[in-house]
């Protein structure tokens, strides 16, 4: 009967203490390594599980393809790896297969338990594979020689444990620091998260964690993967403010208007070429005084209409006068300006291109 060998991966392992910090949040978390998560998941072994697997397997009351045996560390609280694979070691099968060309497949798994008492769901944390066909000689099918060795690697995604947390999310930082991917770490049991290994250890990665307090009060940390150390959360407060480009916006009863490149608004437009829209507020009837000039064209006049009407009126400018205008009523009003040839670039549509041809 052939028996399993599995390899084992040598492992540093470093025991880490955690303190609850006075949010219920740890103060640190083991990710400044991919190692020390390999070591908290071996502490969490609690079984070891081999099987065979084929289509061609033929079963009946002899046959045995699996083997599950829990494991409990010699030195309490204390999983050897040695002790693990010995387990490992101890798997023996007995399988039928109807077609002796069939691939058979070996795997190992080294799993253990998350969740509270009602919630209790086990899961991989190392595995291997490897598989092998039977060897024909002569008509005669056989086992190829032992030792099958099966190779057994740390799981990509590892428990994560973050005594508090309801929720977990990691965020990817390109080469300026600056966020460019978050996404939220799967949650298997309260306050335990699977996290990839690979991201233990990295400077660019930060992992958030949120816990949702019973006064309905939520506490939040920040920790880098480099270090494994919470990070500061800065708060800032900001009062936002917005400016119109293109339009020109005159204060409330100022009632002479000069659009030029001396008025600091009226020139962001016109250096860019573009004539704005001028509104005008009054809280009485005014006189309106308006000129509009760029440095080699005056205007020709200027429309205006209340905001709440249709009708443009159109009035014509002099050079080097004001337009004087009588506004007869409060309100808001635009002004649309007449330039002989500023702002009215024209184009063309379509597929024109070069040149029309001569037949």
């Amino acid at each position: 009967m052939k028996k399993l060998i599995a390899v084992l991966i040598g492992l540093l392992i470093i025991p880490v203490t955690f303190a609850q910090a006075a949010d219920q949040l740890p103060p640190t978390l083991p990710i400044d390594s991919p190692e020390m998560l390999i070591a908290n998941a071996k502490r969490m072994v609690t079984s070891v599980s081999v099987w065979v697997n084929s289509q061609g397997f033929m079963h009946d009351e002899s046959t045995v393809t699996s083997f599950n045996k829990p494991y409990t560390p010699s030195l309490e609280g204390q999983a050897d790896f040695a002790e693990i694979l010995n387990i490992a070691s101890l798997a023996e099968f007995n399988f039928k297969t109807r077609n002796p060309k069939d691939w058979i497949s070996l795997s190992v798994a080294f799993r253990g338990v998350v969740g509270n008492e009602y919630e209790k769901q086990e899961i991989d944390l190392f595995n291997g594979g490897t598989g092998f066909n039977l060897i024909e000689k002569n008509g005669t099918y056989s086992l190829p020689e032992p030792p099958f060795l099966v190779s057994v690697y740390p799981n990509g995604q590892l428990p994560l444990i973050i005594p508090g947390a309801n929720d977990a999310e990691v965020a990817f930082l390109d080469h300026r620091g600056q966020t460019v991917q978050t996404e939220w770490l799967e949650q298997i049991a309260p306050g335990v998260f699977l996290f990839n290994r690979y991201w233990a250890g990295q400077k660019n990665v930060q992992v958030m964690a949120t816990s949702y307090g019973n006064d309905g009060q939520s506490s939040r940390a920040v920790y880098n993967a480099l270090t494994g150390e919470r990070e500061e959360i800065r708060q800032a407060k900001l009062t936002a403010s917005a400016r119109m480009e293109e339009i020109v916006i005159i204060p409330t009863d100022q009632n002479t208007v000069m659009i030029n490149m001396t008025d600091a608004q009226s020139a962001r437009s016109l250096k860019n070429g573009v004539s704005p829209l001028v509104q005008v507020r009054f809280t009485e009837p005014k006189m309106l005084a308006f000129y509009a000039e760029v440095q080699d064209e005056v205007a020709n006049g200027f429309w205006i209409r209340r905001a709440d009407t249709n009708t443009w009126v159109y009035f014509s400018i002099t050079q080097g006068a004001l337009a004087e205008v009588s506004v007869p009523e409060a309100g808001v009003y635009d002004i649309v300006i007449d330039w002989p040839t500023f702002g009215k670039q024209q184009q063309t549509f379509g597929d024109y291109c070069c040149g029309e041809g001569k037949g």
